[in-house]
């Protein structure tokens, strides 16, 4: 079965917005250094588990090429978010946390437009400029 990317979309959102409301539950009961270790642990296991099913499936798991370096170097930042994440949400209450994070679409987009060469169409630019005002209504 071959899922959409609108259904895709809503499932990495819901994981994204349940993982936040989750780590701050663990946060109230163990450290930060603690809860990253966990949940890094937990990233593991699911990535064993897929590069297993893809390796059964006879796909490629592993490349030197440029491709490869770059999404293992994109992980790496992405982790590091995920990182700064987590010491945010130690520090004050999720919502207002999670307001600025969820700003990085808008960086997405740009880097897209800028590096990729990505066309953003108005509507696009309006919704940008419409999440920045939300971002410093809600954080403010």
């Amino acid at each position: 079965m071959r899922l959409g990317w609108i259904t895709l979309s809503l499932l990495a959102s819901l994981c994204w917005g349940s993982q936040g409301v989750l780590m701050k539950f663990a946060l109230r009961r163990i450290d930060w250094p603690t809860a990253y270790s966990m949940a890094n642990l937990g990233a593991v296991a699911l990535a064993v588990v897929v590069v297993l099913w893809l390796g059964l499936a006879g796909r490629p798991i592993v490349s030197l090429q440029a491709g490869g370096i770059i999404a293992f170097v994109a992980q790496i930042i992405g982790t590091g978010g995920v990182l700064f994440a987590y010491l945010a949400f130690s520090q004050v209450a999720i919502g207002r946390a999670i307001a600025i994070i969820s700003i990085y679409p808008v960086l997405t987009a740009l880097a897209g437009s800028i590096f990729l060469g990505e066309a953003i169409a108005l509507r696009h630019w309006v919704g940008v400029i419409l999440a920045v005002i939300g971002v410093l209504l809600v954080s403010s």
